[in-house]
C-alpha cells in the first residue's frame, strides 16, 4: 500500500512538469474549450470554444471557428449571446476579441451579422463596422 501512494504522489507531482514540457506554443491548440470565470463570485461568465487555436504572443491568439458563449455570470448561468466568426484575434486578458471577418451573433429576439468588429467583454458590449444588420424576433414599438 505505501508503494501505491508513494508512486501517486511521484505521479502527481511529475505530472505539471511532464504535460508542461509537451505543450509548445509553436503548435496550434485544436478542438478546444476555455471557460472563463465571473472574479467576484465564481460563476460562468464565457466560454471560448475553437477548431483552432494559434498562439502570437502572451497577450494575443488567433482563433479559427471562433465560438464565443457569453453568460449571465450568476447563479442562473443564463446564455445571454452567441459569438461565431471564422477567424477571430483574441486578447484573453482583456476580455477583448475582433476579427475583420464575418460575425454572426445571436441573443434573446435577436440575431446580427456584420464584418470588421470589436467584442469587449468587460462593458459587454459589441461593435461592427461593416455590412451590419440586425434582426429582431419580436414587434419593436419604436413611436412610444
Amino acid at each position: 500500500m505505501g508503494l501505491i501512494r508513494t508512486g501517486l504522489l511521484v505521479a502527481c507531482v511529475a505530472l505539471p512538469s511532464i504535460l508542461s514540457a509537451q505543450i509548445r506554443p509553436d503548435q496550434p491548440l485544436r478542438h478546444f474549450l476555455i471557460p472563463m470565470f465571473n472574479e467576484e463570485n465564481g460563476f460562468l461568465s464565457w466560454e471560448l470554444r475553437g477548431l483552432e487555436g494559434i498562439y502570437k504572443s502572451p497577450r494575443e491568439s488567433i482563433i479559427i471557428g471562433l465560438d464565443l458563449t457569453i453568460f449571465s455570470g450568476d447563479e442562473h448561468v443564463r446564455v445571454e449571446n452567441r459569438i461565431r466568426s471564422p477567424r477571430a484575434r483574441i486578447h484573453l486578458e482583456e476580455g477583448r476579441a475582433e476579427g475583420d471577418s464575418s460575425l454572426f451573433v445571436t441573443g434573446p429576439n435577436f440575431s446580427l451579422t456584420g464584418e470588421d468588429w470589436t467584442w469587449d467583454g468587460t462593458h459587454r458590449a459589441i461593435s461592427v463596422r461593416r455590412s451590419a444588420r440586425v434582426t429582431f424576433d419580436e414587434a419593436i414599438d419604436i413611436l412610444r
